[in-house]
C-alpha cells in the first residue's frame, strides 16, 4: 500500500470496508433533517457573533493548523455558494464577514428541489449582484437564481437571493447534476442522470436551450446511442420519465477545455466519455475511462450511430482540463485512480491515455476535480477516504505538470469530501464535506501554501459543493 504524506498523519489504518457512500441509503430521516437544520442554525449564529460549534474560534468559527499569516480578512470580497440537498436550500455566505447573505428555500417555492449544483456567472464584485443556474435532485428542475443587493453603495446591508426563472416550467428542461459554464460565459452544459440528458442552455435572457442530446441504450445490441432531442412547436421538450431512478448511462458531469473548443460529457455507469464540438455542439467522439477498456463504434464514420462500451467499464465522476487545454483528468472510481488523457491533438480520435494517478486504500472514490488559478496544481476530493482511514475526509493535491501526488490533506471528523473551490489569488482552497450520518459536515478552508486547514465553517450536514462567485476559474460542484 502506498505511504503518501498527509497533513494530519501518515499511519494507515484499515476498517469500515463497506460500500462507498453512494451505495448507502439516502432517505431523509428525521435525524438527518434535524442535523442539517442545526448546522444551518449554527452557521447563522456564528455569522452573527452569537456563538457556534464547540471548539471556539473567532465568531464561533474554529481555526486549525495554525497556518502562518491567515486572517479571515484574506477572504474579503468572496462569496461562497453551497447547495444543501437535505435542507432543500442554497446558501450564500460572505466569507469576508463570515455571515449568511441569503438563502433560497425551495420548499417555500412549492418545489421538490433538493438543490445539487449552482453555477454562477463569475463577477469581480459579487456584492453588486449576480445570477446563475441551479440544478435539482428529486424534481429534476433547472432554476435561474439571482442575488440582488439592497444598496450597491453599501454591501453591508445585504440583499435578496431569489428564484428568477424556472426553466423546467418554461422549456421542459430536465436537470439534476452538473451545470458547467463555457469559458466564454455564453452557455451552460447541464446533465441529468435519470433521463440520460445533456442540454446546452444560453446564459442570456430568456435562457433558451440551444441543443440537447439524450443517450439511449439498446440492451440486445449493447449499444449506446446519442439522439438529438428537439422541442415542440410550443418551445418545450417532451421527455418521458423512466421508471428507474437512474438511467443506464447516468449522464452526470462534464468539463470544457479552457479554450472552449471541446466539451467532454461523462457517463457515470459506463465510464464512456463523449466529446462534443464546442462550436457546433455536435457529438463527435467517445472514449473509455476504464483501464484497458475501449469503445467500438457502430459506424467509425459517424459516432452518432452509437458505440459498444466494451467488456471493461467503470464508474466515473468528476473531470477537469489543465489550463493549457493539453490534458483531461477524469476520476475512475472502480479503478481507484484519476486518469490523465493527452488531448492536445486537434482530432479527438487521436486522444490517448497519458497516465494514471493511483490512490491508496480500497474504495477511495475520487470525486471532484479543480485546478489552482495558475494551473500548477490539481485538487481531487477523495469522497470515501474513510475506507482507508475511518473518520477522515481528504483532498489530494497533485502537481498538474508531472501528475505526481504532492500530498493528501486529511481532516479527521470531516467526512465525504465533495466539491472544491479555489480562491482567485490561489492562496486557499475550500473543500465541502457532506458529513452524511455524522456531525462532520461543512466547509473547510485550506492553505495552498502550507496545505493545512485554517478555517472551519459549520454550514451543516449534506452540503454538496463549494462554489465561489468572485473567480475567473469556473468551479465544479460534484
Amino acid at each position: 500500500m502506498s505511504n503518501l504524506p498527509s497533513v494530519v498523519g501518515d499511519g494507515v489504518k484499515k476498517g469500515n470496508r463497506g460500500s462507498p457512500p453512494e451505495a448507502r441509503p439516502r432517505m431523509l430521516s428525521r435525524r438527518r433533517f434535524l442535523r442539517a437544520a442545526a448546522g444551518i442554525g449554527g452557521f447563522l449564529l456564528a455569522g452573527c457573533g452569537a456563538g457556534g460549534p464547540a471548539g471556539g474560534g473567532r465568531n464561533g468559527v474554529s481555526t486549525a493548523g495554525g497556518a502562518p499569516g491567515f486572517r479571515p480578512g484574506d477572504l474579503a470580497g468572496l462569496v461562497l455558494s453551497t447547495s444543501m440537498g437535505v435542507a432543500g436550500q442554497t446558501l450564500l455566505v460572505d466569507l469576508g464577514e463570515l455571515r449568511v447573505l441569503g438563502a433560497v428555500n425551495f420548499a417555500a417555492a412549492r418545489s421538490g428541489c433538493r438543490p445539487h449544483h449552482f453555477t454562477m456567472i463569475p463577477t469581480e464584485d459579487p456584492h453588486a449582484g449576480f445570477y446563475g443556474l441551479q440544478t435539482c435532485n428529486a424534481s429534476h428542475e433547472a432554476f435561474i437564481l439571482e442575488y440582488v443587493p439592497r444598496d450597491q453603495a453599501d454591501p453591508r446591508l445585504g440583499g435578496e437571493f431569489r428564484i428568477r426563472a424556472n426553466l423546467t416550467e418554461r422549456y421542459g428542461v430536465k436537470a439534476n447534476h452538473h451545470a458547467v459554464l463555457k469559458p466564454d460565459r455564453s452557455l451552460w452544459a447541464v446533465s441529468d442522470d435519470r433521463h440520460d440528458l445533456l442540454t446546452f442552455i444560453s446564459t442570456r435572457e430568456p435562457y433558451e436551450p440551444l441543443r440537447a442530446w439524450r443517450w439511449l441504450w439498446d440492451e440486445g445490441r449493447k449499444v449506446s446511442t446519442p439522439v438529438e432531442v428537439r422541442r415542440g412547436q410550443d418551445g418545450r421538450y417532451r421527455i418521458p420519465t423512466p421508471e428507474q431512478p437512474f438511467g443506464p448511462h447516468r449522464c452526470d458531469f462534464g468539463a470544457w477545455t479552457p479554450d472552449g473548443r471541446w466539451f467532454v460529457e461523462g457517463h457515470r455507469s459506463t465510464g464512456v466519455l463523449w466529446v462534443v464540438d464546442g462550436n457546433t455542439l455536435d457529438v463527435v467522439h467517445a472514449l473509455q475511462t476504464a483501464e484497458g477498456g475501449a469503445v467500438e463504434p457502430v459506424d467509425p464514420a459517424d459516432i452518432r450511430r452509437g458505440v459498444r462500451p466494451g467488456g471493461r467499464t467503470t464508474i466515473t465522476h468528476g473531470a477537469g482540463v489543465t489550463n493549457d487545454s493539453r490534458y483531461l483528468l477524469v476520476n475512475d472510481v472502480k479503478g481507484n485512480a484519476t486518469v490523465v488523457f493527452d488531448i492536445a491533438d486537434p482530432d479527438p480520435r487521436r486522444w490517448r491515455e497519458h497516465k494514471r494517478i493511483r490512490w491508496p486504500g480500497e474504495g477511495v472514490y475520487p470525486y471532484s476535480l479543480q485546478f489552482s488559478p495558475d494551473g500548477s496544481k490539481a485538487l481531487v476530493s477523495l469522497r470515501a477516504y474513510d475506507l482507508y482511514k475511518p473518520g477522515v475526509g481528504a483532498t489530494a493535491v497533485v502537481d498538474a505538470r508531472t501528475f505526481e501526488v504532492i500530498r493528501i490533506c486529511e481532516l479527521p471528523g470531516f467526512l465525504d469530501a465533495r466539491g472544491i473551490a479555489v480562491t482567485p489569488d490561489g492562496r486557499y482552497f475550500i473543500q465541502a464535506y457532506s458529513g452524511w450520518d455524522t456531525s462532520g459536515g461543512g466547509h473547510v478552508v485550506w492553505s495552498l501554501d502550507t496545505l493545512e486547514p485554517v478555517l472551519r465553517l459549520p454550514t451543516g450536514v449534506g452540503v454538496n459543493e463549494a462554489v465561489l462567485v468572485q473567480t475567473s476559474k469556473i468551479t465544479h460542484g460534484c
